[in-house]
C-alpha cells in the first residue's frame, strides 16, 4: 500500500512536471468548446456571476462536471502560471451603482435599513440563536443566564 501510493505520488509530479514545458493548453469552455486556458476565467467568486453585465470573457466549465475535482480552485493553480485561467476574482470589483446612493442612509435617522436591522437584532428568533450558540460553544461552562442578559444589554 505504501509502495502505491509512492507510486501514486510520483506519477502526480510528473505530470505536474511536464505541464511546466508546455506553451499553450486548451480547456473546456462552459459553451462546449476548447479554448486556450488563458483565455478562460475560473469562476472563484460565484456571488458575482449573476450580477456581471456585459461580461465578454469564456468560463471555465466546471471541473467537477467532468469528474475530476470538488475543488477547482486547487486543481486549477496545480497548473504553471503561464497555463492558468483568470480568477474571476482578479477581473470583476464589486461597487455600488449611482441608482444605490438613494439608500444610503445616515444612523440615527430613522432609516429604514438602520430599522430592519435593529428589528432583527432586538428579535426573540435572534437572542435564542446566540444563545443557543454560546451554549453549544462552551457547553456545560455556559450561564444561560448571564448570556441572556448579555444579549438583553446588546
Amino acid at each position: 500500500l505504501v509502495h502505491e501510493e509512492r507510486d501514486r505520488s510520483s506519477q502526480t509530479q510528473d505530470t505536474e512536471d511536464s505541464f511546466q514545458t508546455l506553451q499553450c493548453l486548451y480547456l473546456p469552455s462552459r459553451k462546449s468548446r476548447l479554448l486556450k486556458s488563458t483565455d478562460l476565467v475560473l469562476d472563484d467568486a460565484p456571488q458575482f456571476t449573476d450580477r456581471i453585465k456585459d461580461f465578454n470573457y469564456p468560463f471555465l466549465v466546471h471541473l467537477k462536471d467532468c469528474d475530476l475535482s470538488n475543488d477547482e480552485y486547487e486543481l486549477i493553480h496545480r497548473l504553471p502560471p503561464q497555463l492558468r485561467p483568470k480568477n474571476l476574482s482578479s477581473l470583476v470589483q464589486e461597487q455600488l451603482g449611482d441608482d444605490c446612493e438613494q439608500m444610503a442612509c445616515v444612523m440615527g435617522t430613522n432609516c429604514d435599513v438602520e430599522s430592519r436591522l435593529a428589528s432583527l437584532l432586538s428579535s426573540t428568533y435572534f437572542r435564542q440563536a446566540i444563545i443557543r450558540l454560546t451554549k453549544a460553544s462552551r457547553g456545560e461552562r455556559c450561564n444561560e443566564e448571564k448570556v441572556s442578559d448579555a444579549v438583553e444589554k446588546f
